[in-house]
């Protein structure tokens, strides 16, 4: 469609204020020159509107004050009927429950009254029970002070008869009694006689076998000894210690860096200190990572240093067939020094990296190593390579 270039418009800011008129091609012309006042002519119109919008929020603010002040008178004249009713009901209510409360009481006097009557009766008939039984008391205490006189007599005759007996008895263990003694005292004198007889040759034959010992085992102690210790130290096996993870806390203690510790364990007898611990991958934060702690302990100043060990460690999968599955790691340990001489973070040897998705039942990877919320581990094997 085609514009005619001599056409006559009007400005585009009429509803400002502006009244000019001129062809469309000086319509440019015209917006360049006149902008300036273009920009008062928006101002003053804006001033307006705000004016009128003004004006417009205090008659609407005005006319909603006086209908809430209405509706306010409303209510109050509503809620002062209200009150008079209920105060018309309860005083109904009350003359009501005056009356149940009149009747209430005089049907508990009338049945108090019957209580009373019947109550009576029953404290006479018992006043003749109690006559009856005072009587029958009477009676049983002289059956009974008959029969006590009676059990008296009887009991004194079989005093005076069993103490006769008794003294009979008496006098013949006496005699017995001296017999035997007689008789006890020559043989407690012939077994003192053969006792120290035997226990002098025990003693001898035990000095005898004494020294044979001694000579025989003064030369082999040193040598025992050393096998013995070099024993203890080269193998240990079968050790197994749990480490107790509550489900609901892992995810979160694993991320504020939390670590779960295992028993400190001894690698032999008189040994090098250790344990097993568990924290988060910082890199990773979907794995734990499961390590051996080098620990002080106390018998490290006779040991020797450095020393190498290898450590076989298997993590329990409790998938299907219990025990019969396990993750096993075999690892070096490496300590030159004890660990009291340097950093703890020295000591860290990792072992597992524990992915977070095979602690509860996986069956699509067949694992499951957190149980009734604990892993299980079990060291089979330490053996002391170097030392």
């Amino acid at each position: 469609m085609k514009i005619c270039p001599l056409e006559e418009v009007e400005c585009e800011f009429k509803h400002a204020g502006c009244e000019a008129k001129f062809i469309r091609d000086e319509k440019e012309e015209h917006m360049r020159e006149k902008s300036q006042t273009h920009l008062a002519m928006l101002a003053t119109s804006l001033a307006k509107m705000q004016e009128g919008f003004q004006k417009l929020l205090l008659d609407q603010e005005k006319n909603f004050e006086e209908k809430l002040k209405a509706q306010e008178d409303k209510f109050e004249r509503g809620r002062e009927q209200q009150k008079k009713d209920l105060n018309e009901k309860l005083k109904v209510q009350e003359e009501k429950f005056e009356k149940e409360r009149e009747q209430q009481k005089n049907d508990i006097a009338e049945k108090l009254r019957e209580q009373a009557i019947k109550f009576e009766e029953k404290l006479k008939a018992q006043d003749k029970f109690e006559r009856e039984r005072e009587q029958q008391k009477k009676d049983l205490y002289e059956k009974l002070k008959a029969q006590e006189d009676k059990f008296e007599r009887e009991r004194e005759q079989q005093k005076k008869d069993l103490y006769e007996k008794l003294k009979a008895q008496e006098e013949k263990f006496e005699r017995e009694r001296e017999q035997q003694k007689k008789g006890t005292i020559e043989k407690l004198r012939e077994q003192e006689i053969k006792f120290e007889e035997k226990l002098t040759a025990q003693v001898e034959n035990q000095k005898k076998g004494y020294e044979q010992w001694k000579e025989m085992t003064e030369g082999n102690l040193v040598e025992n000894t050393r096998e013995l210790e070099k024993i203890k130290r080269s193998y240990y096996s079968h050790r197994e210690f749990t480490i107790t993870i509550k489900v609901n806390r892992l995810l979160l203690g694993l991320f504020l860096g939390q670590q779960w510790k295992g028993p400190a364990m001894y690698t032999h007898l008189y040994g090098y200190k250790f344990y097993i611990g568990i924290e988060a991958e910082t890199k990773v934060w979907t794995t734990a990572s499961v390590s051996l702690f080098a620990m002080r302990g106390e018998f490290d100043n006779q040991l020797k240093w450095p020393v190498t060990a290898e450590f076989t460690i298997e993590l329990i999968n409790h998938f299907e067939n219990g025990e019969d599955r396990k993750d096993t790691k075999t690892m070096q340990w490496i300590e030159l020094e004890p660990p009291e001489y340097k950093p703890r973070s020295k000591h860290k040897y990792h072992i597992y990296s524990l992915e977070h998705s095979k602690l509860d039942r996986n069956p699509a990877q067949k694992t499951h190593f957190l149980k009734n919320d604990t892993l299980h581990f079990r060291i089979s094997d330490i053996k002391i390579l170097e030392a």
